[in-house]
């Protein structure tokens, strides 16, 4: 058992993510305050910023060109092509296409 530094609550182990920097192999928060952290608006904007920036741009390229970056892109394209949204997308810019041609 151990004990959440957020809520401070006593919990599981398994309650808690893996972390090998601490000398336990747990992290200090449970993942429930982990979870609750990573929705708030804050870090939504944060992480917003730091991918608009020059340094997260260049993490993005980095990883999108690693094997694990390219099967994970790779699979997330094919979901959104499979959405009606994008089946949508795709007739409007034919048919502007073809006025253009004309």
């Amino acid at each position: 058992m151990k004990i959440c530094s957020k809520c401070n609550i006593e919990k599981a182990f398994n309650a808690f993510y893996k972390c090998r920097t601490h000398s336990d192999g747990y992290g200090s928060w449970c993942k429930e305050c982990n979870h609750k952290r990573n929705q708030s608006e804050h870090t939504k904007e944060r992480n917003r910023n730091y991918n608009r920036s020059p340094k997260g741009s260049q993490v993005r390229k980095k990883y999108a060109k690693s094997k694990k970056g390219s099967i994970i892109i790779k699979k997330a394209l094919e979901r959104y092509r499979s959405t009606e949204k994008y089946t949508e997308y795709r007739r409007s810019y034919r048919q502007l296409v073809r006025v253009k041609k004309q």
